[in-house]
């Protein structure tokens, strides 16, 4: 059962991987058009979510978040230093040691080697959750900065009244935790990983010149974000997100997306999303043309059109029903949830932005929407054709007209929300992103959180000479 449960799992993931770049397509193109402050001009704030974790980005830079699977236990500090140096020290990444599934940081390489002799030594009782705390039978995590010793063992505490207590008499309570502990059926306290953060600026000409200020073409970066800028981030985070990987006997499993394998997984997913989504609706709607005999070039493409929509909310769905995506939709949500309350003048905490909705009215998803609609219009300038080739082609040469439309619908719906009629029109957009968001927890919002301060910290500060000079005409950035 075991095998056949690892084998599935493999296969699910696998799975998932071959269909980040193509899914990412579909979550890109959040943003916000924001005022940060008075000596700042106006800027689109893109997000996308990426494998455990969140792309931010601004007209000047970008920033991926990503959670690493590296579990490190008790916050890091290294578990010699209370016996040897008689205090709490935080370890180096350079001095590790997995042990018990997680890993253990110390001071030295000495301490390391200590450590890795007799563990059972140095390691903290009840794997390093809150000993006061076990006496209930509960898993508190501890604050490694508060411990003790006693009897030759190290006890850590989630705070000094805890301490306090259980050291009032220790041999007693020590008994009483232990009849709690549950090893080697429980796991040594161990925070989630890090948050890994890669921060590259972007292309002036790209991101600040000329295109982003000419309409229709600036749906164009919407595409480069999409194509490059998300797919590398895609990657990136698939990076990161298996470095830890093992396989059934507990061997680390060497992936790398950043050469062949990652070159690989993009095409295939272009050549999926262009054929699922652009040239099999085409397919489709010639058959049901042929067979009912239908002539009205418009009727055709709204046939089309409704084929297109069927089949991306259709693959939507299925593709969440995968473990990794539905994460990913949850990081999604995170992504969301952060640029809605910065946008709305929240502070940027986990607790305030978990208040602010799952849905954002330029989120990538209902974009797909508009674009499908904006489809039936372009393509009915076409005309009838019983070329096959023609038609197929057509549809995938004027991606880059019907995105252009498409964007340009999006920034007009985003600057008249206000108006009932547009708020209206917008809310099938809203409706769809049920499809792609997920309720994250407070360690997803963290990730986003920490993407997008680091997109803010890493923008200039402008004197009002130049905060004038590039606001006019208006700044804009593509989605992301």
């Amino acid at each position: 059962m075991r095998y056949r449960e690892h084998v599935m799992r493999s296969l699910s993931k696998a799975w998932a991987r071959l269909n980040l770049p193509l899914v990412g397509l579909i979550l890109a193109a959040d943003d916000v058009e924001v005022e940060v402050e008075s000596t700042k001009p106006k800027f689109f704030y893109g997000g996308q979510a990426v494998m455990e974790g969140v792309m931010m980005r601004s007209a000047y830079s970008a920033a991926i978040a990503v959670r690493s699977p590296k579990r490190v236990a008790i916050g890091g500090y290294d578990p010699v230093a209370y016996f040897d140096a008689g205090k709490a020290a935080p370890g180096s990444e350079a001095f590790e040691h997995k042990w018990a599934d997680v890993y253990w940081r110390f001071t030295s390489e000495a301490s390391r080697d200590a450590f890795a002799e007799e563990p059972s030594k140095y390691a903290p009782q009840y794997g390093g959750h809150c000993a006061g705390a076990m006496r209930q039978g509960e898993r508190a995590a501890p604050d490694p900065e508060v411990w003790a010793t006693y009897d030759g063992k190290l006890y850590l505490f989630e705070d000094a009244a805890a301490r306090a207590a259980w050291m009032e008499d220790p041999a007693a309570h020590a008994a009483q935790a232990g009849a709690q502990w549950e090893a080697p059926n429980d796991k040594p306290a161990a925070a989630e990983g890090e948050v890994v953060v890669h921060e590259e600026p972007l292309s002036a000409r790209i991101y600040r010149g000329a295109l982003p200020k000419i309409p229709l073409l600036r749906g164009l970066i919407m595409l480069w974000d999409a194509l490059v800028l998300g797919s590398r981030a895609l990657m990136w985070s698939a990076d990161v997100a298996l470095s830890e990987e093992e396989d059934e006997s507990g061997e680390k499993i060497d992936v790398s997306f950043s050469g062949a394998l990652g070159i690989g997984t993009l095409l295939f997913s272009l050549v999926l999303g262009i054929g699922l989504f652009m040239v099999l609706p085409a397919g489709i709607a010639k058959a049901i043309e042929q067979l009912t005999g239908m002539e009205s070039a418009v009727l055709i493409n709204v046939v089309e059109g409704l084929v297109r929509l069927a089949l991306v909310i259709g693959y939507i769905w299925v593709i969440g029903r995968v473990p990794d995506i539905r994460r990913l939709f949850q990081y999604h949500g995170a992504e969301h949830k952060v640029i809605n309350a910065y946008e709305g003048g929240a502070p940027l905490t986990p607790e305030a932005a978990d208040r602010y909705p799952l849905e954002h009215p330029r989120c990538g998803t209902g974009f797909l929407l508009v674009v499908v609609v904006v489809s039936v219009f372009v393509f009915a300038f076409l005309g009838h054709s019983d070329n096959l080739l023609w038609r197929f082609g057509s549809r995938v040469l004027l991606v880059p007209v019907v995105a252009g439309i498409a964007y340009e619908w999006i920034r007009f719906a985003a600057a008249n929300q206000h108006r009932a009629l547009v708020r209206a029109l917008i809310q099938p957009n809203l409706w769809l992103q049920h499809l792609t968001t997920n309720p994250p927890t407070h360690k997803m919002l963290e990730v986003s959180i920490t993407a997008l301060e680091r997109v803010l910290h890493a923008e200039p500060t402008l004197a009002p000479a130049e905060v004038e000079a590039e606001t006019e005409p208006e700044q804009v950035a593509s989605m992301s």
